[in-house]
């Protein structure tokens, strides 16, 4: 018989330990495939749907502060603008549903240069800029809530910046995207207008000419108002985002802690499991030392079996994290950021690293032992 073949067949000896240890390492590295996905997209530049070259600017000093709307022609004065706008989001409750409706107000001819991925008819586009009240949303929101174009919806925001404000809007138009992006688009005028015409703005959206301005446009447009009444904070969209969710702490951190934990958690399984599986074949260890097997064949097929089980629970594991991450790559984070979750080469190999790592990490120790004792004792061993 061949080494594959028996350790082929020392896995098939008790199969049912052999399915759960599996199903265990699979459960185990999925997660640790999709933790790892979710990192790489926070730590990665942004890099699709022209996101890479948003900017958000808002101010320095609270998240509850505006900026006054002159600030808007000073920036578009800069160069490498291609557009800017001022900003508002609202959060709408449609119906007593579960989820908020992320809406985002613009200035409407200015909407699409945001999102020129964006695939809206003409005859849309003309409805969109000749109604105040107009509204474009996406495709898979319409389908979700049976909107149709023309249709009268009714918006109302439980968020403490909005005091229940409740905005009525007609849907003009239902936009395409490659992103599958769940959100719309308004008038910001309109939401202006309902808060009682402020005209200042808590945001102001600015998209770049290339990725070279991004970086120089960060600190002109922060240098342009350092002394003005109310000084800006410029970043990217993408770490816009990142500030929020470190509002609930270090999320990177947290990433890799879990990871860390899962991976513990992980090596205790297989080291339990092949730690029964050595002791029950002990005696069989020391015949096989008697019929002239040196230590160093032993623990190497030991530590195979492990290897092979690890393995195949990482594939396993990885082909699931592969296919859950390709369903919900595209869905937007906050509404307007595709979320670009990727388990591919480098991902598989760190999976199929750790679990190498942990089979070994988990066998060789029990192994050794076993090989270790006399053959007399051995061939007594009960355990």
């Amino acid at each position: 018989m061949s080494w594959l073949g028996w350790v082929a067949k020392n896995l098939l000896r008790n199969r049912r330990r052999t399915a759960l240890t599996v199903a265990s390492v699979a459960v185990s590295l999925f997660l640790v495939a999709l933790l790892a996905a979710g990192y790489r997209f926070l730590t990665a530049p942004a890099r699709s749907g022209g996101t890479e070259l948003l900017l958000l600017v808002s101010p320095r000093a609270s998240m509850t502060a505006t900026m006054p709307l002159w600030y808007k022609d000073r920036i578009a004065a800069l160069p490498g603008v291609v557009a800017v706008s001022p900003f508002g989001y609202f959060a709408g409750d449609y119906g007593g549903g579960s989820a908020l409706i992320p809406a985002l107000g613009f200035e409407p001819h200015l909407a699409f240069r945001f999102f020129p991925d964006w695939r809206v008819s003409p005859q849309a586009k003309r409805r969109f800029f000749g109604e105040k009240q107009a509204m474009i949303v996406g495709r898979a929101l319409a389908r979700k809530y049976g909107w149709r174009v023309g249709q009268h919806i009714h918006l109302t925001s439980p968020l403490p910046l909005y005091s229940n404000l409740s905005l009525e809007f007609i849907i003009a138009g239902i936009y395409d995207s490659p992103h599958q992006m769940d959100t719309a688009v308004f008038h910001w005028d309109y939401l202006n207008n309902a808060l009682g015409s402020m005209d200042e703005a808590s945001e102001f959206w600015v998209r770049a000419r290339s990725a070279a301005d991004v970086p120089r446009l960060t600190r002109a447009i922060d240098a342009l108002f350092r002394n003005a009444p109310v000084p800006t904070r410029t970043g990217t969209l993408k770490q816009a985002m990142l500030d929020f969710l470190n509002l609930l702490g270090n999320v990177k951190l947290m990433l890799l802690g879990i990871m860390a934990a899962v991976v513990f958690s992980v090596l205790l399984i297989v080291a339990n499991t092949m730690a029964m599986s050595i002791r029950e074949r002990t005696p069989e260890i020391a015949t096989l030392r008697v019929l002239g097997f040196r230590r160093s064949q032993i623990l190497g097929v030991l530590a195979a079996e492990s290897v092979a089980l690890a393995l195949l629970g990482a594939a396993l594991g990885g082909l699931g994290a592969n296919a859950l991450a390709r369903a919900v790559s595209g869905f937007a984070v906050g509404g307007a950021i595709p979320a670009r979750l990727a388990v591919g080469g480098p991902t598989f190999a760190l999976v199929a690293l750790m679990a190498v790592v942990i089979a070994l990490a988990s066998t060789m120790p029990t192994a050794w032992r076993a090989a270790r004792l006399s053959i007399a004792e051995a061939l007594r061993y009960v355990g």
